[in-house]
This record gives C-alpha cells, structure tokens and sequence, in this order.
C-alpha cells in the first residue's frame, strides 16, 4: 500500500465550532466525487480529511470508461486497483481491468456492481452506518448497488448550466434530490435552484479556508517564478477555464502598462475564442502566465502579491459559484476585487466588486495605492471566521443529525438498494 503524506500542516482552529471526535457516532463515508485526491484541493478534500479524524472514509472517482482507454492516467494506473491513505482518507487508485461500456449495459453494470462491492468491502471491518455520499450527478447509477444506508448529495457548483448532456445531468440530479436523506449546496444560489425544483430541505454549506497556511511573518521570499516581475503584482490563482474573463485581463493590462498581471493556474475547458485571448497575453510584456502551481506553494505564491482578482464571466454556473480563492487572498491579507456574484456580495467589507472594465480599472487602482476594502487585518478575520476546520465540524453536525434521525435504511430486506 501506497501512503501519501499530507501536502500541508492542517491549521488548528480557534475559533467558533470545533469536530470533537469523541462526541460524535463513527460513521462510514464512501465518497464518490469527479476529481483526483492528489489534484488542486477542493472542498471534497478539505472537507473528508476533517472528517477522517471522527469517521472511516473512501473516496473514489469511480470506475475507468471505455473510451479513457487512450488517456495517459488510464495506461498508468494500476491494473487490479488499489487502495491508498491519504490524509487520513481511503483513495481508491481504479484498475485498468474493470471497465465501464456505457453502450453494452449487461457490461456497464457489472462494472458498476463489482466496483460498489469492492468499495463496501474495504470498509466492512469498520464500524457505523454506511453513508453514500454523492459529490456529482454522475454518479447516480452507482447509487443503488452501493447499498448504503444513509445518501448525501453535495452540490458543489449547478451542474445543470455547465455539462454538455445538461437534460441527463438535471434527470440524474432531480433523482437526488428526490431521494437523498440529505442534501447540501455550496451557494444560496445553487440552494435556490434545488428548491425550486423540489420542494424541500437544502443545507447551505460555504467554502472555507486554511487561513493558518497563508500568514507568514515576516513574508517569505519572492518565489522564482516572480522574482523578476516588478510590482505592483495583481494576481489570478486557479484553473484558467471557462469561468475566467481573459479578454477582461487584456483590456486592464493594456489600459495600465505598469501593472503587472501574475495569472497562475493550468490551462482547461476554454470558450470559443479564448485560446486566441491567451495568445494576445503573450504579446503583453505585464501579463506572466507562470503555469500550474502545487497545492503547498500557493501560499508563497499568494503572500508575493499586492492584489488578488476573482475576475469571473457571469455565467449561470459562476453567479451561483462560492470561489475558494477569495477567501485564501483574504488570508494573505490582500486587498481583492471581484466580479459581481451573489457570494461574493457577502464580504462587502472586505472585497471591492466590479462589473465594467471602467469599474475595475477604478477598484484596482484604488487597491494598489493601499485604499482596497477593508485593513488587513479585518480581511485575516473575516478569513479565520470562514475556516475549514468551522465548516468541517458543522458537516459533522449535519451528518449527526442526519444519522440520529433513524432514517429507514435504503436497503430492503432483499437486499436491493434504492434511489
């Protein structure tokens, strides 16, 4: 077995709710979310290695599919699969033997049945119900042969407005939320969506933070890739996908020549006409694409900078989207400026937002000159309020009460679970 060492200290929290192992039922989590364990941190692992310090976990991203074969991650991974500790979490690394052939459905489900009773397996010598916790529709048709006892759906942004099979996506979604025990949405704008499409309960759960990550005194040296950029530093940090407003960067950088724009994230998912956008970057000696940063140097990365930007379209899926980098610009103590989404309107004392490039050619000078919103340390407040290990423990509050419930388990006396 494979171990892999945490990317980062976890920052203890003093403030507000607080996981205590001891109080709370032991539970067994078995985590089905789109993403690797090891890629950028969301809140799937954020959240999960909280609750490992209270709850047995496996989290998977599922089963390979047919058409993967050709991919790089498929010829790599193991051929029976395997099992890891990450984090305090079971990862679970896919075989290349069990495969998913959507076309052939006697094939798909076996696939599907052989994969569930691997997961429940290695989780039957723990104690504790069994929760199927669901982090994306995809996952529906593993819903069933999971036979869990308790299912959690976690919504982590509308998948409905950004998948291309957006009727299968929105089918696969009203089925949970027809029948999970518990359902939880990142944003009140998401929350909004669900209700009214089924008229029930929805938990609204925010991203958070490890704001003990991002305070350093005295501030750690410029990083190499920055070394030669002069300041002031206005910074974007995250996936450069369909969300971001390229042409919006280009506009300011060509408005502002001694602005120096640092837009560090790999490149995924792009609109119609934005490779172009990214081509005109490279033409502007104050804009410096530096690429993927790993997980444990954002911080020095971020604590470099003297501006962070949140610089999204309004599309559907953004406005009802809860950015993590806010909140991590906030705990470097950075002045931010942002696009004009309903979460971000929240931390108006703290994050001045923008909608026309006139408002944030304003906004941004206002904020390399020392005038940004809110003092720096008000902006480490608001952070430390908003943390990981806060969001973590109510989670397990939720899950508590969930459990504590004596919901009806889902599966029958057949032994046949249902969604």
């Amino acid at each position: 077995m494979d171990i892999c060492q945490p990317e980062q200290e976890r920052g203890e929290n003093v403030e507000g709710l607080r996981l205590n192992p001891r109080e709370t039922q032991h539970c067994r989590l078995l985590a089905l979310a789109p993403n690797e364990w090891n890629g950028p941190w969301m809140n799937r692992q954020h959240l999960l290695s909280r609750l490992a310090s209270a709850h047995s976990i496996l989290y998977s991203c599922g089963v390979w599919a047919s058409w993967e074969r050709r991919t790089a991650d498929y010829a790599k991974s193991p051929l029976i699969g395997r099992f890891d500790i990450c984090d305090g979490v079971t990862v679970d690394q896919p075989g290349r033997a069990l495969l998913r052939v959507p076309r052939i459905r006697h094939l798909d489900e076996l696939a599907i049945r052989v994969a569930c009773t691997r997961w429940r397996e290695r989780l039957s010598n723990d104690r504790g119900p069994l929760i199927a916790y669901i982090f994306h529709p995809q996952f529906v048709p593993f819903v069933k042969d999971l036979k869990a006892d308790f299912l959690v759906y976690h919504a982590y942004d509308l998948f409905r407005f950004m998948e291309k099979d957006s009727a299968r996506v929105e089918q696969d979604e009203n089925q949970l939320l027809e029948s999970a025990d518990l359902v939880i949405a990142t944003s009140e704008e998401t929350a909004k969506d669900f209700r009214s499409r089924n008229d029930r309960h929805i938990e609204v759960l925010a991203n958070g933070v490890d704001w003990s990550r991002f305070v350093a005194s005295p501030r750690p040296p410029d990083p190499p890739e920055l070394a030669q950029i002069p300041r002031p530093r206005i910074g974007y940090v995250g996936a450069l996908n369909e969300k971001v407003d390229f042409q919006l960067i280009l506009e300011l950088a060509r408005r502002r020549r001694g602005w120096q724009f640092v837009i560090a994230g790999p490149v995924r998912n792009l609109l119609p006409g934005d490779e172009e956008v990214l081509e005109e970057f490279k033409k502007c000696q104050n804009i410096h694409l530096i690429g993927a940063v790993p997980q444990h140097r954002i911080p020095e990365i971020l604590l470099n900078l003297d501006v962070g930007l949140v610089c999204y379209r309004t599309l559907a899926w953004t406005l009802a989207g809860y950015p993590l980098k806010m909140l991590e610009y906030l705990a470097c103590g950075l002045p931010v400026v942002a696009s004009n989404l309903p979460a971000v309107r929240d931390f108006g004392e703290t994050i001045a937002i923008a909608e026309s490039v006139d408002d944030w050619e304003h906004a941004l000078s206002a904020a390399v000159s020392g005038k940004g919103k809110g003092s720096p340390a008000l902006r480490l407040a608001v952070a430390k309020g908003n943390s990981w290990d806060m969001r973590a423990a109510r989670l397990n509050i939720l899950l508590q009460r969930m459990v504590g419930k004596g919901a009806v388990s889902r599966v029958d006396d057949a032994g046949a679970a249902t969604v």
